[in-house]
């Protein structure tokens, strides 16, 4: 099972152990990254973290772990595709 988060123009999918994290940017100031929109082409560059294990979450694990980091960024585009789709009712 696979946890979806996000705030403005970032992403997570979040497997228990392994955390995708698409369209986070450290150069740009957190307000901004809030107030911008997702653009689901991030999730080809995603980095794979492991949070317990690197709490700054500063090691891109995807070149070690290709699978996991392919289930993941293929499950957050699908994710990415149902809210544009359907969007909560106000």
């Amino acid at each position: 099972e696979v946890v979806f988060s996000g705030l403005g123009q970032w992403r997570i999918a979040f497997d228990g152990k392994l955390k995708l994290v698409a369209g986070w940017d450290p150069g740009v100031a957190r307000r901004e990254m809030e107030d911008a929109r997702f653009d689901p082409a991030t999730i080809r560059t995603a980095p794979l973290v492991d949070p317990a294990r690197d709490p700054c979450e500063g090691r891109d694990l995807a070149g070690e772990q290709p699978e996991v980091a392919a289930r993941l960024r293929a499950q957050l585009a699908g994710n990415a595709a149902r809210a544009r789709r359907d969007p909560v009712p106000a």
